[in-house]
């Protein structure tokens, strides 16, 4: 997952090299995140809903609130991100930047997949042309 430290050093190069920062918020981002066919989760039906008692329920997606939903769904933008946008590269051991540059051209993605129902984006992009 993203440390606070890599925020504040894409935001510190952002700045001086004087590139806009947008910055976006994913609401349901977890409810997108694919587990993969080699893991299985299983979790209890909710209170209130009708089964037998010695059912249990195979995840095929992430939950809001589960434990690996964070990362189940930084393995999802990983690979949706290699796939539409192979010219992005993950920046060294910190798997939730994405850096792409092209001649003068620069940009940064930074993903915050984070334990609660909200995922925020921060995208910067080169602004000296």
């Amino acid at each position: 997952m993203a440390e606070p430290t890599t925020l504040r050093l894409v935001l510190a190069i952002s700045n001086a090299l004087k590139m806009n920062i947008d910055h976006l918020d994913i609401k349901t981002a977890f409810l997108n995140g694919e587990i993969p066919e080699n893991e299985q989760f299983f979790c209890s039906p909710p209170p209130g809903f009708r089964v037998p008692d010695d059912m249990i329920w195979l995840i095929k997606k992430g939950l809001n609130g589960a434990h690996q939903s964070g990362s189940i769904w930084a393995k999802t933008f990983r690979t949706w991100m290699h796939k539409n946008y192979p010219q992005y590269v993950e920046a060294g051991n910190e798997q939730c930047v994405y850096v792409m540059r092209e001649s003068e051209e620069l940009a940064l993605i930074k993903i915050f997949p984070r334990k609660n129902a909200r995922s925020k984006k921060i995208f910067a992009q080169d602004s000296r042309r």
